[in-house]
């Protein structure tokens, strides 16, 4: 229940920024992760960039759910 008021939320937040958007920039689908990213559970590096092929691979499957499967 909790959860899906967190997600309504940013929901709203994307709905509101959209607006500003041309068409192609818009966000369409986004799913939340269950943890935090930070530098222990390396999904970002000592100066906060992203490790983009570490987020993917643990998040994979919610890459699949919002891109399809790999083929």
């Amino acid at each position: 229940m909790c959860l899906d008021r967190v997600i309504d939320r940013y929901q709203r937040e994307v709905d509101h920024y959209n607006e500003q958007f041309g068409k192609w920039e818009r966000i369409k689908r986004f799913e939340l992760t269950p943890e935090v990213w930070s530098i222990d559970n390396e999904q970002l590096t000592p100066t906060l960039k992203l490790k983009r092929r570490n987020i993917k691979a643990r998040y994979q499957d919610l890459y699949d759910k919002i891109y399809g499967p790999k083929i």
